[in-house]
């Protein structure tokens, strides 16, 4: 059995994308505290869904991420200039 088969999840991790290349869509941007993890509890962190997985990722303050997060949620909400 592989590790990833061992602890699957909802979300990307480490796990997921160590030795691989992918390009992913942004499909949505939930707001923090908008979805709740496995035991219910809101996760305080802004989750991006992608077209091409049913696993989100859960952003962190410090990834380099958040200002792409910022740009996208913008973007599509009609807010980000062309």
């Amino acid at each position: 059995m592989k590790v990833t088969e061992a602890f699957e999840g909802n979300y990307i991790d480490a796990l997921c994308v160590t030795g691989t290349d992918a390009t992913l869509t942004i499909e949505s941007v939930a707001s923090p505290n908008t979805e709740k993890s496995a035991d219910g509890k809101p996760i305080d962190r802004p989750i991006v869904r992608f077209k091409e997985t049913d696993k989100g990722l859960i952003l962190n303050k410090l990834m380099p991420s958040l200002s792409a997060w910022h740009t996208a949620t913008k973007w599509m909400t009609g807010q980000a200039s062309k």
